[in-house]
């Protein structure tokens, strides 16, 4: 099973540097289509429901270092880490939510159903 971080690091390989909180939510949405998509998941992480939106623990702890300027473990990339499936789920959450205006796709997870149910 993947992790969180081996999605990040993904995500970063295809992309380039993006703020932490893109990370996050491109993360969050890969799973999440993953498991409507093919009703299983990517990785076991959990995110929590906070007022800005899903944020995972571990890829928050994670990313608290990341400088999107700079270099660290999260470009280090394994291309053994995801499976075809994975990938291809990923790519296809990517070309969805990737050209997206920051504002625009900020604003999707709170104002989603599953978000909002889980924040009440």
């Amino acid at each position: 099973m993947a992790s969180i971080i081996d999605v990040a690091k993904y995500i970063i390989h295809k992309f380039g540097h993006l703020s932490p909180l893109r990370i996050e939510y491109l993360c969050y949405y890969s799973q999440a289509w993953s498991l409507a998509w093919y009703e299983v998941p990517i990785f076991y992480e959990d995110f929590y429901v906070l007022p800005l939106g899903p944020i995972s623990p571990v890829l928050h702890e994670a990313l608290s270092d990341y400088d999107y300027f700079s270099f660290n473990f999260l470009d280090e990339y394994d291309s053994n880490a995801l499976d075809e499936m994975q990938i291809y789920c990923i790519d296809k959450v990517l070309r969805g939510y990737i050209d997206l205006a920051p504002e625009k796709f900020m604003a999707l997870p709170v104002n989603e159903a599953p978000w909002s149910r889980a924040y009440k």
